[in-house]
């Protein structure tokens, strides 16, 4: 499983894992790939993968495990923190099918010794529940962050010890100045300032979400696409990755 967190720094990898992948499908005549490869054993899975091939691609580091049937092909990333998946559906088929986040799960399992296993299956976000879940955190992050810069822009009282004698005795105390109204004008707009940066950089990283989001698509024969899933967070030594397509069932082994 890789590991990697944000939204950026693996764009490109994947970009050009896609394209490498799709490109190697489609152009099954001039390059050939070693399909007879099986996955590493693990738990038995729930569904059975239609006698389905696997083999792996490995990208700038990166390992894409890859399914192929008849007409049909799958390839897969699974990322942890946070639980995703970077999902190529290829049509090699002369059919329509439509693909999307509905169809990819994942089961989670866990132990129970003597080769025994309890599975459950962890929750699949669609593309538009993901970006309100995210858009949510947002908002949260940028209420907290302007409250933190508002506070650390305030201009604060100063307070100094003053002492002297006149000639009716000795004094001591302590004398405040506290800020202009100007300094406070000046504190508020340095908060708004870099609270407008912090919401900007939470824009831009939002946008590049919604790029990359696999979404429910009509995938002509010939077509490629591709796409980041994500799952509601559940840590487990193995997951079973499944994803339909058409009338096929790809599963994935992860330890």
């Amino acid at each position: 499983m890789q590991r990697e967190n944000g939204f950026s720094g693996w764009q490109r990898r994947q970009q050009l894992a896609k394209g490498l992948f799709a490109l190697v499908l489609l152009m099954a005549g001039c390059v050939t790939v070693d399909f007879s490869a099986r996955l590493p054993k693990g738990p038995l899975p729930t569904y059975e993968s239609h006698e389905a091939t696997y083999t792996s691609l490995v990208v700038q580091g990166e390992t894409m495990l890859v399914g192929m049937t008849d007409g049909y092909a799958v390839g897969v990333i699974l990322y942890n923190k946070p639980l995703r998946a970077f999902v190529v559906f290829v049509n090699l088929s002369e059919k329509t099918e439509l693909v999307g986040p509905g169809l990819v799960y994942l089961e989670a399992l866990y132990p129970l010794g003597r080769g025994q296993f309890r599975s459950q299956f962890v929750g699949t976000y669609t593309a538009e529940e993901y970006e309100a879940k995210v858009r949510n955190e947002q908002a949260w992050a940028a209420a907290l962050y302007g409250l933190a810069a508002g506070l650390a822009n305030m201009p604060q009282a100063s307070s100094t010890y003053v002492s002297g004698s006149t000639p009716y005795g000795s004094f001591y105390g302590v004398a405040t100045t506290y800020p202009t109204t100007q300094q406070y004008l000046a504190g508020a707009m340095a908060a708004q300032a870099q609270t407008q940066a912090f919401v900007a950089g939470l824009d831009a990283d939002f946008q590049y979400l919604q790029s990359v989001l696999l979404r429910k698509n009509t995938l002509f024969p010939k077509k490629f696409v591709g796409g980041v899933v994500y799952f509601q967070a559940r840590k487990a030594p193995f997951y079973h990755l499944y994803v339909w397509f058409g009338p096929k069932c790809f599963v994935f082994h992860y330890k």
